[in-house]
């Protein structure tokens, strides 16, 4: 690598005193990494990237920093997705920039347009979402590897994900309300006028829990708000759809709660929920399967991947040999072959996007065909699904997923470090140092 390095260097030391016709392209190269180059032209592109659509608030210096710390940790990460030989499909990359056209809701075709009057090639914007994604799947697979959570770290955060879970549901749902409003004179504003309403509406809400009066009957004979000759009744609304000062005191909702009195829009108000409905609580499932895992490697392409693992299915299929044993045999993912593969019950979302959808699809009993994540290729067999209680699932996913985040942001910032520790980076133009 270093005597590839040091040509490079020479070939970028005798631009500098070749004449000045020939200097042009070579005096393009802005940084050297490892045995790739940072040109000039994907510097500019990138500028422009990101400043696409947004104001930009950086100084030229401030800009170019941003860039080059960019593309260099780009090139790192090209590098470790050629190693590990992780590829984005081509219809995966057109589908993100559909999604990114549909966003603005615009056709493709217009967006194109809308990309050149910007001075952006889309062949140029369609590789930087390539590396884009493959910047994503190796940072992804690097991490998998390298955040391991305990089940009981998770016990201390499933209390704020309680939180979340239930402001959600606060937030979805539908609240049919009654209300009093005791308003005071218009022509009397005086603080001893104020402090008679609050009194009296201390005293309605007493006799309600009392039962010398119902909420309804109240609200017929004291409040000053609308619908109160209903009753107080209002329609059905969600949080967002309520006055501010009633969403504002709607906390921990049950249906007969009554909150209040509270000040707000120069009167006292009494609510009471009437009817309350919830939004089903979100599904969550967990499954159990065994897998068998061959990476590729400079020996073992793809195709030859491929092949080996649709002969090992054959021969489970065909009974020559267990699931377990092949498993053993074969594996590659030491942690599990030990075990014959087995993966366990877990939840769907931890594992890689592919290998979900695979294990969400197969039916139990089913072993898959051949499939590709970013750890290599895979056959995986469900051995049983099962419904959990779907709040407290979802808790856990929420836990589990900050958690996971706090972790994964430490982990990468050192793997990070240490990728660029043990690279050759070498800055050519010194706008970009």
């Amino acid at each position: 690598m270093k005597k590839k390095i040091s040509l490079l260097i020479g070939i970028i030391i005798c631009a500098i005193i070749a004449p000045v016709g020939y200097t042009k392209s070579i005096n393009s190269i802005i940084a050297v990494v490892n045995n790739d180059v940072i040109l000039q032209s994907e510097a500019n592109t990138l500028k422009k990237l990101m400043t696409f659509g947004r104001p930009n608030n950086l100084s030229k210096k401030e800009l170019n920093k941003l860039v080059i710390n960019q593309l260099i940790m780009q090139k790192l990460m090209l590098e470790q997705a050629k190693r590990f030989n992780i590829n984005i499909p081509d219809e995966a990359i057109n589908q993100r920039i559909n999604q990114i056209a549909s966003s603005q809701n615009l056709t493709l075709n217009q967006f194109k347009t809308l990309l050149a009057k910007q001075g952006l090639n889309y062949d140029s914007f369609k590789d930087f979402q390539k590396n884009q994604m493959l910047s994503a799947e190796v940072r992804n697979a690097s991490l998998q590897q390298m955040v391991i959570i305990n089940p009981n770290e998770l016990k201390p955060l499933e209390k704020s994900a309680k939180a979340t879970l239930n402001n959600e549901i606060y937030k979805n749902s539908s609240y049919q309300i009654q209300y009093i409003q005791l308003r005071a004179d218009s022509n009397d504003d005086s603080q001893t006028q104020n402090q008679a309403e609050k009194q009296k509406a201390y005293k309605i809400l007493n006799d309600i829990k009392n039962k010398k009066i119902t909420f309804s009957q109240a609200a017929k004979k004291y409040s000053t708000g609308p619908y109160a000759q209903s009753g107080g009744n209002w329609d059905w609304m969600k949080l967002d759809e309520m006055p501010t000062i009633f969403a504002q005191n709607i906390s921990s909702p049950y249906v007969g709660k009554i909150i209040g009195p509270f000040w707000g829009a120069g009167a006292y108000n009494i609510i009471k929920i009437k009817q309350l409905k919830t939004p089903p609580s979100p599904k969550a499932q967990e499954i159990n399967s065994e897998h068998i895992l061959i990476k590729t490697s400079i020996v073992l392409d793809d195709n030859a991947a491929r092949t080996k693992l649709e002969e090992i299915r054959k021969n489970i299929l065909s009974k020559k040999e267990s699931f377990s044993d092949a498993a053993k045999l074969y594996s590659q993912d030491t942690q599990s072959a030990i075990r014959g593969g087995t993966l366990g019950w877990q939840k769907p979302e931890i594992f890689a996007p592919a290998f979900k959808d695979t294990i969400e699809k197969l039916k139990v009993g089913e072993i898959s065909q051949p499939f590709k994540t970013t750890f290599g290729w895979h056959i995986v067999k469900v051995l049983g699904k099962r419904d959990l209680s779907s709040k407290q699932a979802y808790v856990e996913k929420v836990a589990y997923a900050k958690l996971y985040d706090k972790k994964a942001s430490e982990q990468y910032t050192m793997w990070a470090r240490k990728i660029k520790a043990g690279a050759y980076i070498k800055i050519i133009n010194k706008d970009y140092e």
